[in-house]
C-alpha cells in the first residue's frame, strides 16, 4: 500500500472497510489479494495513493541526507552527449552510432521519447547493474496488512500474485520491444531467499523482490529492505519502488547510490537526495501552487456559491451569501513535507486578497485520528468557514466529511488533487451529502470508460503479446515502466547516472491534452518529479463511475482541458449547472 495509508492502524482502516461495505456493492473478493496503489499516466486507473510517512527519512547517521560520494563511477563510458532533434541523448559509445529518426519512438501509446536509431556496439558495463546485453532492475512489492487487503477486496482494488506476475512480465516485454535500449534488455531480478517473488505466483513465474512486513513507524525495517536490495548479486541498475515505498527506503537507496523510481512526493525531500529518486508524480509544492492559483483566479473575494443552504445563509444577511472564508486542512507527516506547501498556499491567497484564512494541520495518530478530524469539522463550523481546501490524503475525508454532516455544515470542499483524494472510487466512501459540494483541481486523467483499449496501460499489456486481460490496477504500474524506458533510452549507449539525468532533463514537455497529463523533468527546484498540469473537476454523487459501475464520479469541465501554471483563468465552469443533484 502507499505510504499514506501504511501509517494508520488496522482499527482506523477497518472503519473504512465498514464504510466500503455500506456504500458499495462489491463483487466476490479474490481468495488471495494484495492491494496496490498508484495512478496512471496517460490513462486512468481505479486506485492510487499519496505519499506521507510516519517514520523518519533521515539518514542512519542522523544527517537526513544522502551520503556524499555515493554516485557510482562509470566504467568504459563512451564520450559525449548526442543531440537528437530537440532533445539530448546523454552519452555515445566509441563503437556505436546514434542518429535521429522522424517523430517519437514508434509505439501504439503516448509518452514516447524522440525516435532514435542505433548501430554498432554500446559502451558495455558503464554503471552498476548494466552489461552489454542487460539493464537489471528490481520491482519492490510491499506487504499489505490484512485490514488494507480487506479494503482492496471489498472495492475490487486488489490483485493476486499471479496477476502481478503477468503485469510485470507484460510491461517489461513492452519496454524491451518498443524503446531504444542500444542492444540491451530490461531484466528483472529476483529477491534472495524469502524475498523471492518468483516463488509467489502459482502459474506465472516472474522474479521480483517480496518485502518483509514492516510497521509503518519502523524506519530501520525499511532501511534494512533497501540494504538487502543493495547487496544483491547481481546488482540492479534501478529499483521500482512504485507507490509502495516509505521515505526511509528511498533515503537508504539514495545513500547507496542506487536509482529508485518511487513516490517521493515533496521536492524538498527528493532534491536533497538528487539525482537518485525520480517519479512521474507532482510534488506537494507544485500541487499547492496550483491550488493557490485556482483560488486566486476563481474563489478569493467572491461570495460563497457552491455550498449547503445553511452555509449560504450564514452571513450577516441571511439572504445574501457571505464572502468566502477559507480553511486549509493538511497532514503533518514525518518528515514534515506538507506544512511548507500549506503555509505557501496561505501566503499566496492572502496576497491576492483572502482574509481570515486558517490552517488546520493534523497528524495521522492512530489513536486519535478519527476524533481529530471530527474536532476539525466542529471548528470549521464554529469558525464559519465556507470553503475548505483539502491538501490531504484519501483517508482523512472519511471522518472529516462524516463530522461535517454531524454538524449539519456543508461547506465548499475544494480538492488539491494530491494523494488520491481525486480518486472517485475512494470518494464514494465519503459522506455523499457533504462531498456533493466537492470540486477543484485533479492531477488525474478522466475515467471515460471501463478498462479497455482506450487506456495506454491496456495497449502496452496487449502489445507484449499477452492474451488475457491486465489486472485492474495495471495502470498503477505502467507509468514506472515507460519512465524507465525513457531514462535508459535518453541515457544513450553508455548509461551512467549523469547521462540519465542529462537525457531526462532535455526531454520536451510530453503530453498535456485532454487524455494525457503534461510531464517535464529538469524544472529548477522541482527537477525529479514530472507532472506539470491539472484539470478541473466536480464531484457528482449520482453519476456512475466507469471504474466500478457505482454512483459517484468526478466530472470534468471544459472538455477536460488541462492547465499548466499561468493558464487557469477566472471563468468558473461547473458541472452540470451547479451542485450536482441539486
Amino acid at each position: 500500500m502507499g505510504k499514506v495509508v501504511q501509517r494508520y492502524s488496522p482499527l482506523v482502516v477497518l472503519a473504512v472497510i465498514q464504510l466500503v461495505v455500506i456504500l458499495l456493492s462489491p463483487s466476490t473478493p479474490p481468495t488471495r489479494s494484495v492491494t496496490a496503489t498508484g495512478q496512471p499516466v496517460g490513462e486512468a486507473s481505479a486506485f492510487d495513493a499519496g505519499s506521507t510517512d510516519a517514520s523518519t527519512a533521515g539518514a542512519a547517521d542522523g544527517t537526513g541526507s544522502a551520503a556524499s560520494g555515493a554516485q557510482p563511477s562509470a566504467r568504459r563510458a563512451g564520450s559525449g552527449a548526442v543531440r537528437v532533434g530537440n532533445a539530448t541523448i546523454g552519452s555515445s559509445s566509441a563503437g556505436g552510432n546514434v542518429t535521429a529518426c522522424p517523430g517519437t519512438q514508434p509505439a501504439p501509446w503516448s509518452y514516447m521519447p524522440p525516435c532514435v536509431n542505433f548501430s554498432g556496439t554500446n559502451g558495455g558495463e558503464t554503471m552498476t547493474g548494466v552489461t552489454d546485453t542487460e539493464i537489471r532492475y528490481v520491482w519492490y512489492e510491499n506487504v499489505i496488512s490484512p485490514a488494507l487487503a480487506a479494503v482492496g477486496s471489498q472495492t475490487g482494488l486488489s490483485y493476486t500474485p499471479d496477476e502481478l506476475c503477468s503485469a510485470l512480465k507484460g510491461f517489461t516485454t513492452a519496454v524491451n520491444k518498443r524503446w531504444q535500449l542500444y542492444g540491451r534488455k530490461l531484466v528483472s531480478l529476483d529477491g534472495p531467499g524469502a524475498h523471492s517473488g518468483h516463488a509467489k505466483g502459482d502459474k506465472c513465474k516472474w522474479p521480483y523482490y517480496q518485502a518483509d512486513a514492516c510497521d509503518a513507524k519502523d524506519s530501520a525495517c525499511y532501511r534494512a529492505q533497501a540494504d538487502v536490495i543493495a547487496a544483491m548479486k547481481p546488482k540492479p541498475a534501478f529499483v521500482i519502488g512504485s507507490t509502495q515505498v516509505q521515505t526511509p527506503f528511498l533515503d537508504q537507496l539514495a545513500k547507496k547510490g542506487i536509482l529508485v523510481l518511487g513516490q517521493g512526493f515533496a521536492s524538498s525531500f527528493v532534491e536533497a537526495r538528487a539525482p537518485y529518486i525520480w517519479d512521474w508524480a507532482m510534488s506537494f509544492e507544485n500541487a499547492s501552487t496550483f491550488g493557490s492559483e485556482y483560488f486566486c483566479q476563481k474563489l478569493v473575494g467572491q461570495p460563497v456559491k457552491y455550498a449547503g443552504p445553511e452555509v449560504l445563509a450564514s452571513g450577516s444577511n441571511p439572504l445574501q451569501p457571505p464572502t468566502r472564508k477559507i480553511a486549509i486542512i493538511h497532514d503533518v507527516d514525518n518528515p514534515d513535507t506538507l506544512s511548507g506547501p500549506a503555509q505557501d498556499f496561505v501566503r499566496k491567497i492572502q496576497k491576492c486578497g483572502a482574509q481570515g484564512v486558517e490552517r488546520f494541520p493534523f497528524a495521522a495518530d492512530t489513536n486519535t485520528f478519527t476524533q481529530d478530524m471530527q474536532t476539525i469539522a466542529a471548528k470549521v463550523k464554529l469558525g464559519g468557514f465556507t470553503t475548505v481546501y483539502m491538501l490531504t490524503e484519501f483517508l482523512a475525508p472519511v471522518p472529516f466529511s462524516n463530522g461535517l454532516a454531524a454538524q449539519n455544515w456543508h461547506p465548499e470542499i475544494v480538492i488539491a488533487g494530491a494523494m488520491a483524494i481525486d480518486n472517485e472510487v475512494l470518494a464514494q466512501l465519503y459522506n455523499q451529502e457533504v462531498w456533493r459540494y466537492a470540486f477543484g483541481v485533479s492531477q488525474r486523467t478522466p475515467l471515460l470508460e471501463p478498462q479497455g483499449p482506450f487506456y495506454d496501460y491496456y495497449r502496452a499489456y496487449k502489445d507484449s503479446g499477452a492474451t488475457d486481460e491486465p489486472m485492474k490496477l495495471a495502470g498503477a504500474m505502467w507509468p514506472y515502466f515507460w519512465m524507465a524506458g525513457d531514462m535508459f533510452q535518453m541515457a544513450g549507449p553508455s548509461p551512467t547516472i549523469p547521462s540519465i539525468q542529462t537525457g531526462m532533463f532535455s526531454l520536451p514537455v510530453m503530453g498535456g491534452d485532454q487524455r494525457s497529463r503534461a510531464f517535464k523533468w529538469g524544472t529548477p527546484g522541482d527537477a525529479y518529479l514530472g507532472q506539470r498540469d491539472v484539470t478541473e473537476v466536480w464531484y457528482c454523487p449520482t453519476e456512475v463511475s466507469p471504474a466500478n459501475g457505482q454512483p459517484g464520479r468526478y466530472m470534468g469541465v471544459a472538455d477536460y482541458r488541462r492547465y499548466q501554471h499561468g493558464q487557469i483563468d477566472r471563468t468558473m465552469r461547473v458541472y452540470p449547472n451547479g451542485v450536482c443533484g441539486s
